[in-house]
């Protein structure tokens, strides 16, 4: 056997499936080319099987590697922006609901359940207008309107009363 022939089975016996899941990436593709380049002067059958069957195993290795390994980067951003979208939500549920509890808990305002005097707009009643109203008079001798009086109303009769 010739020393080319001997090395060349020392690199298929390093790549046996067992073993070359342990080397790593450029080592890989290292023994992908050194096959691939002894490939084209064998003469021997079964060697030139053997030696296509490890290329080709070699290289689906070395093209599952690249995926996994850009499926662990994109596994890594999409996590990162899931974070970055998490605190954000929160930051902003945060930023409503704080005012909104602040409000609520410490203000210094009478709570609901206080007595509560009539509004100002309620006691004030405007004279209703008419087009034979009086000239206006000076804000000196300007006189008071009059209050316009409740009208009675009939109520209802009891069933006391009955």
């Amino acid at each position: 056997m010739s020393k080319g022939l001997v090395q060349l089975w020392k690199v298929i016996h390093k790549t046996d499936p067992p073993k070359y899941k342990s080397l790593g990436d450029q080592r890989l593709e290292l023994y992908e080319h050194y096959l691939s380049t002894k490939l084209p002067s064998l003469t021997d059958q079964q060697l030139i099987v053997v030696c296509r069957n490890r290329i080709e195993l070699l290289r689906q290795e070395i093209q599952f590697r690249r995926i996994d390994e850009k499926a662990g980067h994109r596994h890594k951003q999409v996590l990162f922006w899931a974070i970055v979208a998490g605190v954000t939500g929160l930051l902003i549920l945060i930023a409503e609901y704080v005012p909104l509890v602040r409000d609520t808990f410490f203000s210094k305002v009478q709570p609901s359940n206080a007595p509560q005097g009539t509004p100002n707009l309620l006691r004030q009643s405007q004279a209703p207008k008419s087009a034979a109203t009086e000239p206006a008079a000076s804000s000196s001798s300007a006189t008071p309107s009059p209050e316009p009086t409740a009208t009675a109303q009939p109520s209802l009769p009891t069933p006391e009363q009955s």
